[in-house]
């Protein structure tokens, strides 16, 4: 009996990483990311039943641990312009971006072909449900406003994680701007 080595494993998975940072899920290939690896091929198969289970080992822990930030009531509080847990917010996202940026950008840029690929949509529909829980009567002037904002917020803090994405201090600096453009109450 062969024991898989959890050096070869993580070889693995840093080409991966690369791999699908570079290509993208869709266009990723396992032979690339046994070759970049030091495996064969057909060895990769031992710690990896195929690609999509490579990729759900690096992505899916990073997007639960997103959505199960979003979905903290605390979120609601900032939809609704209330800005006191502002500071442990971005101190939780900013944690979670440092030790995540590249999976973070592969999971929202580059997850075309994967289960992940709505991911886009799925932080829409769930920011406009914070929108339209956080507005009085838990109805915002029309659903189409809070849809409107959320697309709008989602794809300001995706170009942000973009065009930011080893600049800490600018990701934090800009998604604070976002969110306060966004959710600041106007008298």
């Amino acid at each position: 009996m062969q024991f898989l080595k959890d050096e070869v494993k993580n070889n693995i998975t840093a080409a991966a990483v690369a791999e699908f940072y570079d290509k993208g899920f869709k266009n990723a290939s396992l032979r690339r990311i046994a070759a970049n690896s030091g495996i064969t091929a057909g060895n990769i198969y031992r710690y990896f039943k195929d690609k999509t289970s490579l990729f759900d080992e690096i992505i899916a822990p990073v997007s639960q641990q997103v959505l199960d930030m979003l979905y903290e009531e605390r979120y609601t509080d900032i939809a609704r312009g209330h800005f006191q847990d502002i500071d442990a917010i971005m101190e939780k996202t900013m944690l979670l971006c440092r030790a995540h940026v590249t999976e973070i950008y592969i999971l929202i840029f580059k997850s075309e072909g994967s289960r992940f690929e709505n991911l886009r949509q799925s932080f829409t529909e769930l920011i406009a449900r914070r929108i339209r829980d956080a507005s009085p009567g838990g109805k915002t002037p029309g659903d189409l406003t809070a849809d409107v904002l959320a697309a709008a917020f989602v794809e300001g803090l995706f170009s942000i994680l973009a065009q930011s994405r080893d600049d800490y201090t600018a990701i934090e600096d800009q998604i604070r701007k976002l969110i306060v453009f966004f959710f600041a109450e106007r008298h």
